[in-house]
Protein backbone atom coordinates (compact mmCIF):
# COMPACT_ATOMS: atom_id res chain seq x y z
CA UNK A 1 0.00 0.00 0.00
CA UNK A 2 1.44 3.34 -0.95
CA UNK A 3 1.73 6.06 2.02
CA UNK A 4 1.18 9.75 1.65
CA UNK A 5 3.08 11.81 3.95
CA UNK A 6 1.14 15.18 4.63
CA UNK A 7 3.48 18.28 5.71
CA UNK A 8 1.80 21.34 7.38
CA UNK A 9 4.03 24.37 7.01
CA UNK A 10 3.42 27.84 8.59
CA UNK A 11 5.08 31.33 8.51
CA UNK A 12 5.47 33.21 12.56
CA UNK A 13 3.78 36.80 11.58
CA UNK A 14 4.79 38.75 14.41
CA UNK A 15 3.50 42.20 12.85
CA UNK A 16 -0.20 40.69 13.15
CA UNK A 17 0.81 39.27 17.10
CA UNK A 18 2.13 42.94 17.97
CA UNK A 19 -1.16 44.35 16.11
CA UNK A 20 -3.59 42.36 18.24
CA UNK A 21 -1.70 43.16 21.60
CA UNK A 22 -1.83 46.83 20.49
CA UNK A 23 -5.58 46.65 20.11
CA UNK A 24 -6.19 44.12 23.45
CA UNK A 25 -4.31 47.27 25.32
CA UNK A 26 -6.44 50.17 23.63
CA UNK A 27 -9.76 48.20 24.49
CA UNK A 28 -8.37 47.92 28.05
CA UNK A 29 -7.52 51.38 28.61
CA UNK A 30 -10.91 52.47 26.95
CA UNK A 31 -12.60 50.18 29.29
CA UNK A 32 -11.09 51.91 31.97
CA UNK A 33 -11.77 54.85 31.29
CA UNK A 34 -15.51 54.25 30.85
CA UNK A 35 -15.45 52.63 33.62
CA UNK A 36 -13.67 55.99 34.85
CA UNK A 37 -16.28 57.95 33.79
CA UNK A 38 -19.15 55.74 34.53
CA UNK A 39 -18.08 55.90 38.56
CA UNK A 40 -17.14 59.86 38.23
CA UNK A 41 -21.38 59.98 37.34
CA UNK A 42 -22.20 57.52 40.08
CA UNK A 43 -20.11 59.91 42.73
CA UNK A 44 -21.89 63.03 41.38
CA UNK A 45 -25.39 61.66 41.28
CA UNK A 46 -24.95 60.38 44.76
CA UNK A 47 -23.72 63.83 45.56
CA UNK A 48 -27.07 65.66 43.98
CA UNK A 49 -29.00 63.21 45.64
CA UNK A 50 -27.54 64.12 49.07
CA UNK A 51 -27.87 67.81 48.48
CA UNK A 52 -31.33 67.58 47.29
CA UNK A 53 -32.38 65.34 50.66
CA UNK A 54 -30.49 68.20 52.68
CA UNK A 55 -32.84 70.50 50.73
CA UNK A 56 -36.19 68.64 51.59
CA UNK A 57 -35.21 67.97 55.35
CA UNK A 58 -34.18 71.54 56.18
CA UNK A 59 -37.47 72.22 54.09
CA UNK A 60 -39.46 69.95 56.16
CA UNK A 61 -38.09 71.23 59.70
CA UNK A 62 -39.00 74.76 59.09
CA UNK A 63 -42.20 73.67 57.92
CA UNK A 64 -42.47 71.59 61.40
CA UNK A 65 -41.53 74.64 63.37
CA UNK A 66 -43.95 76.92 61.63
CA UNK A 67 -47.03 74.46 62.21
CA UNK A 68 -45.35 74.08 65.73
CA UNK A 69 -45.58 78.35 66.42
CA UNK A 70 -49.26 78.52 64.67
CA UNK A 71 -50.19 76.07 67.27
CA UNK A 72 -48.63 77.83 70.11
CA UNK A 73 -50.33 81.18 68.95
CA UNK A 74 -54.02 79.40 68.42
CA UNK A 75 -53.60 77.97 71.81
CA UNK A 76 -52.85 81.59 73.39
CA UNK A 77 -55.52 82.93 71.81
CA UNK A 78 -57.71 80.52 72.82
CA UNK A 79 -56.75 81.41 76.29
CA UNK A 80 -57.03 84.54 75.98
CA UNK A 81 -60.70 84.62 74.35
CA UNK A 82 -61.67 82.37 77.51
CA UNK A 83 -60.28 84.86 80.19
CA UNK A 84 -61.83 87.59 78.97
CA UNK A 85 -65.33 85.74 79.91
CA UNK A 86 -64.20 85.99 83.08
CA UNK A 87 -62.92 89.52 83.25
CA UNK A 88 -65.86 92.10 83.07
CA UNK A 89 -63.12 94.93 81.49
CA UNK A 90 -62.46 93.01 78.56
CA UNK A 91 -65.16 92.27 75.88
CA UNK A 92 -64.94 90.74 72.51
CA UNK A 93 -63.54 94.12 70.85
CA UNK A 94 -61.30 94.75 73.43
CA UNK A 95 -59.38 90.88 72.74
CA UNK A 96 -59.20 92.41 69.02
CA UNK A 97 -57.57 95.38 69.89
CA UNK A 98 -55.02 93.53 72.25
CA UNK A 99 -54.13 91.23 69.38
CA UNK A 100 -54.11 93.92 67.31
CA UNK A 101 -51.74 95.70 70.08
CA UNK A 102 -49.29 92.45 70.00
CA UNK A 103 -48.85 92.14 66.69
CA UNK A 104 -47.98 96.50 66.47
CA UNK A 105 -45.21 95.30 69.08
CA UNK A 106 -43.69 92.21 67.47
CA UNK A 107 -43.84 94.51 64.53
CA UNK A 108 -42.03 97.72 66.49
CA UNK A 109 -39.45 95.21 68.75
CA UNK A 110 -39.00 91.71 66.88
CA UNK A 111 -40.65 89.63 69.97
CA UNK A 112 -43.11 87.29 68.92
CA UNK A 113 -47.02 88.24 68.86
CA UNK A 114 -47.48 84.66 70.17
CA UNK A 115 -45.45 85.64 73.55
CA UNK A 116 -47.28 88.61 74.05
CA UNK A 117 -50.82 87.12 73.66
CA UNK A 118 -49.44 85.09 76.34
CA UNK A 119 -48.61 87.83 79.07
CA UNK A 120 -52.08 89.66 78.03
CA UNK A 121 -53.69 86.53 79.00
CA UNK A 122 -51.98 86.18 82.01
CA UNK A 123 -53.24 89.94 83.12
CA UNK A 124 -56.53 89.76 81.62
CA UNK A 125 -56.78 86.82 83.82
CA UNK A 126 -55.89 89.08 86.78
CA UNK A 127 -58.68 91.23 85.93
CA UNK A 128 -56.91 93.68 84.33
CA UNK A 129 -58.37 96.56 82.05
CA UNK A 130 -57.23 97.14 78.09
CA UNK A 131 -55.31 100.18 79.02
CA UNK A 132 -53.58 98.63 82.66
CA UNK A 133 -52.30 95.63 80.26
CA UNK A 134 -51.21 98.06 77.13
CA UNK A 135 -49.07 100.00 79.71
CA UNK A 136 -47.88 97.11 81.63
CA UNK A 137 -46.72 95.77 78.38
CA UNK A 138 -45.05 98.28 76.99
CA UNK A 139 -43.11 98.70 80.51
CA UNK A 140 -42.06 94.65 80.41
CA UNK A 141 -41.25 94.77 76.71
CA UNK A 142 -39.02 97.77 77.59
CA UNK A 143 -37.89 96.09 80.70
CA UNK A 144 -37.21 92.73 78.94
CA UNK A 145 -35.16 94.68 76.12
CA UNK A 146 -32.10 95.88 78.99
CA UNK A 147 -31.80 91.77 79.41
CA UNK A 148 -32.28 91.69 83.57
CA UNK A 149 -35.33 90.23 83.01
CA UNK A 150 -37.21 87.85 80.27
CA UNK A 151 -40.86 89.47 79.44
CA UNK A 152 -42.51 86.74 81.98
CA UNK A 153 -40.78 87.76 84.54
CA UNK A 154 -40.58 91.48 84.03
CA UNK A 155 -44.45 91.32 83.10
CA UNK A 156 -45.31 89.22 86.56
CA UNK A 157 -42.87 91.78 88.51
CA UNK A 158 -45.00 94.93 87.33
CA UNK A 159 -48.03 92.86 88.03
CA UNK A 160 -46.82 92.23 92.00
CA UNK A 161 -45.71 95.98 92.14
CA UNK A 162 -49.43 96.81 91.88
CA UNK A 163 -50.59 94.84 94.97
CA UNK A 164 -48.41 97.29 96.53
CA UNK A 165 -45.20 95.30 96.80
CA UNK A 166 -41.88 96.09 95.36
CA UNK A 167 -40.79 92.61 94.93
CA UNK A 168 -38.75 90.91 92.81
CA UNK A 169 -38.23 93.97 90.73
CA UNK A 170 -37.35 95.88 93.96
CA UNK A 171 -34.14 93.86 94.42
CA UNK A 172 -32.76 95.12 90.78
CA UNK A 173 -34.57 98.49 90.23
CA UNK A 174 -33.72 100.24 94.11
CA UNK A 175 -35.92 103.02 93.51
CA UNK A 176 -38.75 101.06 93.48
CA UNK A 177 -38.28 100.13 96.95
CA UNK A 178 -38.58 103.94 98.42
CA UNK A 179 -42.14 104.23 96.67
CA UNK A 180 -44.78 103.41 99.53
CA UNK A 181 -47.39 101.13 98.88
CA UNK A 182 -50.29 103.33 97.71
CA UNK A 183 -47.94 104.49 95.18
CA UNK A 184 -47.20 101.15 94.14
CA UNK A 185 -50.71 100.21 93.98
CA UNK A 186 -51.24 103.56 91.91
CA UNK A 187 -49.18 102.09 88.99
CA UNK A 188 -46.20 104.28 90.13
CA UNK A 189 -43.73 101.26 89.36
CA UNK A 190 -45.01 101.09 85.94
CA UNK A 191 -44.53 104.49 85.43
CA UNK A 192 -40.83 104.63 86.46
CA UNK A 193 -40.10 101.87 84.36
CA UNK A 194 -42.02 102.60 81.07
CA UNK A 195 -40.05 106.34 81.78
CA UNK A 196 -36.41 105.47 82.93
CA UNK A 197 -36.47 102.86 80.16
CA UNK A 198 -38.46 103.88 77.55
CA UNK A 199 -37.31 103.04 73.96
CA UNK A 200 -34.89 100.17 75.12
CA UNK A 201 -37.03 97.26 73.50
CA UNK A 202 -37.09 98.75 69.76
CA UNK A 203 -33.40 100.37 70.08
CA UNK A 204 -32.65 95.99 70.94
CA UNK A 205 -34.66 95.15 67.58
CA UNK A 206 -32.00 96.90 65.41
CA UNK A 207 -29.37 94.71 66.38
CA UNK A 208 -28.15 91.39 65.08
CA UNK A 209 -30.34 89.43 68.16
CA UNK A 210 -32.99 91.41 67.64
CA UNK A 211 -32.74 90.99 63.38
CA UNK A 212 -32.47 87.58 64.07
CA UNK A 213 -36.11 87.38 66.65
CA UNK A 214 -37.88 89.50 64.18
CA UNK A 215 -36.94 87.40 61.25
CA UNK A 216 -38.11 83.76 63.02
CA UNK A 217 -41.07 85.86 64.95
CA UNK A 218 -42.19 86.66 60.58
CA UNK A 219 -41.23 83.28 59.70
CA UNK A 220 -44.02 81.83 62.48
CA UNK A 221 -46.46 84.24 61.10
CA UNK A 222 -46.17 82.73 57.71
Amino acid sequence: MAKVTVRVGSTFQKEGIEQAKTGVKSLGEQTKASTSQMLAGFAALSIGVAAVAKVLNTVKKAIQENVTLYAQQEKVEKRLAASALNNPLINGQAVKSLKDYASAMQEATGVGDEAIIQQEQFLVALGNSEEQIRNILDAALDLSGTGMFNLETAVKGLSQTLTGQAGTLGRYIPQLRELTAEQLKAGAAVDFVSENFAGVARAMKETTAGALMTFNSAWGDL
